[in-house]
């Protein structure tokens, strides 16, 4: 029975870093895109008026131009971060992930709390049915794989996906064959 109380104890802590992880993710990815995209449009503002001046001086022209060029060559460089990290994308797809592991998370405390106190107030070993702490497990296995198979679809590594597939389809044969 302690492996129970054990096992329940570690699966709120694992559930709790999983949640704090996902939840900074996520407002990470918002500002990065966020300033990605904010900055793509004022360089380009910028490079707009620098070319638009009507300046009589040459060299001050020639300048003006120069520093065009190296702001136009930001923005690609930007453009193509964005394009390969897709930080919007990533920024949904954490979202996501994390409203899915909270309410895992409240489904979890809601369980949890539902079970036996004794005289300490503390959770009688006895209530903890290990199946349900296993279906809990599996749940957020089950979460966080589907959020790695989105992150590798998207990274554009179809053949890693195809092996975590594999691998936990074995898992399943193997889990349905103790039962």
């Amino acid at each position: 029975m302690k492996d129970s109380k054990k096992g329940l104890t570690w699966l709120e802590s694992e559930i709790q870093k999983i949640v704090d992880r996902y939840k900074n993710d996520s407002a990470r990815y918002k500002k990065e895109a966020f300033y990605l995209k904010i900055t793509s449009v004022f360089l380009a503002a910028i490079i707009t008026v620098l070319l638009g001046l009507k300046i009589k001086t040459d060299s001050v022209r020639e300048v003006l131009v120069n520093v065009s060029l190296v702001l136009s060559a930001v923005i690609s460089v930007l453009s193509a971060y964005e394009a390969f990290f897709d930080p919007r994308s990533l920024w949904v797809r954490e979202t996501v992930t994390f409203a899915r592991i909270k309410d895992l998370q409240r489904d979890f405390l809601f369980w949890k709390n539902g079970l036996g106190r004794n005289k300490d107030d503390d959770i009688d070993p006895e209530d903890i049915d290990q199946e349900v702490l296993e279906i809990f497990k599996r749940r957020l296995d089950f979460i966080l794989q589907d959020t790695l198979k989105y992150w590798m679809k998207i990274r554009g590594a179809p053949d890693i996906e195809r092996n975590l597939e594999a691998k936990a389809e074995l898992k399943r044969n193997d889990d349905d064959k103790k039962r």
